[in-house]
């Protein structure tokens, strides 16, 4: 019965049946720490990538309200003197 005793105690030791568990748990914390700092990274990238993106997009939608006023400008012009030719201007009030 002390022989049963004695080697129960010794398989169970505190520091044998701990030391794999703090070896597990090491490896685990640092993968996990590992993935944290991958998943940190990827998401100031994606973040990064949106905001070249919305900017890209902000200089395209002021680049083509530019280019509309530019042809609203040039349209006006190119109507202007059929209206005059077309008598839409009368100035002989004026005279």
């Amino acid at each position: 019965m002390n022989n049963l005793i004695n080697n129960l105690s010794k398989s169970e030791d505190p520091l044998e049946t701990q030391d794999p568990l703090r070896h597990s748990h090491k490896k685990l914390i640092n993968g996990i720490s590992e993935i944290r700092e991958a998943a940190d990274k990827e998401v100031k990238f994606v973040l990064f990538c949106m905001i070249i993106f919305v900017s890209t997009l902000l200089t395209l939608y002021r680049t083509i309200n530019e280019a509309l006023e530019q042809v609203g400008i040039l349209l006006a012009l190119r109507q202007a003197p059929d209206m005059v030719h077309q008598g839409m201007y009368n100035f002989h009030f004026l005279l």
